[in-house]
């Protein structure tokens, strides 16, 4: 990471798996900017959600931004993200394989009934966003 003198501090909390997966990830990680005084935090273990609330519990600074260790971005993501200044804000991320449908719900309805849940969801695509600048709501 390279600390820069813009916006506030904060917690990356990298929820992977026992092992690294991609060199990509890591090149990425590294050239990336973040806010002076910024802590990283790298969960170990097969619990993706148990690995982001350890790192929750370690938090620093005003924001939280949860990243898997099979993505790669630019070096001013992150500046570009909180400069929105928005409560919870994400980038947009697509799935590794065809469709390449974008990791964010256009529409999410979860049915609860009295022994399971039934979701129905729609991914956002390459098609909604031919066009779109800024940001998008999703659910």
């Amino acid at each position: 990471m390279r600390f820069v003198d813009t916006g506030p501090p904060g917690t990356i909390v990298v929820a992977q798996d026992h092992l690294g997966r991609y060199v990509d990830f890591e090149q990425s990680l590294e050239l990336l900017q973040v806010p002076q005084g910024t802590k990283q935090w790298r969960i170990r273990s097969g619990a993706c959600a148990m690995n982001c609330n350890i790192g929750v519990s370690k938090r620093v600074g005003d924001w939280v931004w949860f990243i898997d260790d099979d993505h790669t971005f630019e070096p001013d993501v992150l500046l570009r993200l909180l400069a929105h200044n928005k409560e919870i804000i994400a980038p947009l991320v697509p799935m590794r394989y065809p469709p390449f449908d974008f990791v964010m719900y256009s529409k999410l309805n979860l049915i609860e009934y009295d022994t399971h849940t039934t979701v129905l969801s729609r991914y956002y695509t390459m098609e909604d966003l031919t066009g779109v600048s800024g940001l998008i709501h999703v659910q």
